[in-house]
């Protein structure tokens, strides 16, 4: 006994840089466990220098292990809830269901300050839609560095939510006339290290309709007028990149390849024109938007018989547009002509599509075609794409 007593050592301790790394690199669900191992750890992974790195390093080193479709799930009777489904299962389970999580609002919102430990597989259960009764109706605007923005459509406020770690902020200024919000968007100023989110909406005064925009900064206490900005035509959501929110803008009397992209710089909070691709169609649809891992794409339903996909290489410069793949209509995609909207692009060779029916998934590299089974109805309203992360909405 004396002998070995004589011969130990104590256990080797890591330099504290090391077990940063180490940490940095781990997914966000073994993190929040991690931080029941000790003060120091919990005190680390809770930092907010330790998220904005910790995001960094993901958005580095992408993983569909870590993303989730959001969108807000409209049923009759009742107000809006959200629903999730992983991406990962979208791709793995073309022959079996996957299977949506739902939100239950009211009660998430009465105990979202309880805990903030778990992971979000544990914490967050599937619901029937039939039970739900809640108090307010929650719209997503947007989706940035792990954080949902929602909308609050019975009292017209904004909320930041991060459903991973169960934070969300607290309201927003009131809106003023709400009730006919038209296209919005959500993203995030690296400059001023601050969320925005932008909103447009109509007024009617004596049957005359007048279009305003706003814009609220996250931590602020007022809204601020965009004076002149142009109305978007198409009610869709604004899509983040590069520090801009970018919409679709339709040209009355013009053709179709004369139409632009509305890009809002979030830092200087201007707008300027995007040009859009010159096609080759002659009948072709309204063009898509589509933002995947930063880049900036537009998907073009041309004559009835394809789809065109164009990746953004250089942001804001038009001559970088470049046609990736033709989708050709064929089972199950020849049908779904009025709504074609990329969602996720995977290195530029797989493609997971929304229609007004279902996902299709097509791999440019053999031109397969698989269509996911989801057991749940209504998901396709509005799909968000949520990335796992710690950054806190409670700015």
């Amino acid at each position: 006994m004396r002998d070995s007593l004589l011969h130990w050592r104590p256990s080797p301790v890591l330099p504290d840089d090391v077990i940063f790394q180490i940490l940095l690199r781990l997914p966000v669900r073994s993190l929040l466990k991690l931080k029941r191992v000790c003060k120091s750890w919990k005190t680390l992974i809770s930092d907010p220098c330790f998220a904005k790195c910790h995001l960094q390093s993901l958005t580095m080193n992408p993983s569909i292990s870590h993303q989730h479709l959001f969108s807000s799930k409209r049923l009759l009777l009742n107000h809006d809830h959200i629903v999730s489904l992983p991406v990962e299962s979208l791709f793995e389970n073309l022959s079996q269901p996957t299977k949506s999580v739902s939100f239950r609002m009211k009660r998430f919102f009465r105990n979202l300050l309880s805990s903030n430990n778990g992971s979000f597989k544990d914490s967050l259960k599937p619901t029937k839609a039939v039970e739900f009764d809640l108090d307010h109706s929650f719209t997503i605007f947007g989706s940035c560095n792990g954080l949902l923005c929602l909308f609050d459509r019975d009292h017209g406020c904004f909320r930041l939510w991060n459903p991973l770690i169960r934070l969300i902020s607290k309201k927003s200024p009131t809106l003023g006339c709400y009730e006919y919000t038209t296209y919005g968007g959500f993203g995030y100023d690296h400059v001023s290290d601050k969320y925005k989110v932008l909103v447009g909406f109509n007024i009617f005064t004596n049957g005359i309709r007048k279009s305003m925009t706003k814009i609220y900064t996250f931590g602020e206490n007022s809204l601020k007028t965009i004076p002149n900005f142009p109305f978007p035509d198409i009610w869709w959501d604004g899509k983040f990149v590069s520090g801009t929110l970018n919409w679709v803008m339709l040209k009355m009397g013009v053709s179709s390849s004369q139409n632009a992209i509305i890009s809002f710089d979030l830092e200087k909070e201007n707008y300027k024109e995007l040009l859009l691709p010159e096609h080759d169609g002659i009948n072709v649809s309204i063009p898509t938007l589509c933002v995947s891992d930063n880049r900036l794409y537009v998907c073009f339903d041309e004559n009835k018989t394809h789809l065109a996909l164009w990746l953004m290489k250089t942001y804001g410069v038009a001559e970088s547009w470049t046609k990736l793949m033709m989708i050709p209509h064929e089972d199950p995609v020849h049908h779904l002509l009025q709504l074609n909207e990329p969602v996720l692009i995977f290195e530029d060779r797989i493609v997971l599509i929304r229609t007004e029916e279902k996902f299709v998934l097509y791999n440019f590299n053999n031109g397969r075609v698989d269509s996911p089974w989801i057991s749940s109805d209504n998901y396709l309203y509005k799909q968000h794409v949520y990335n796992e992360s710690l950054v806190s909405p409670l700015l």
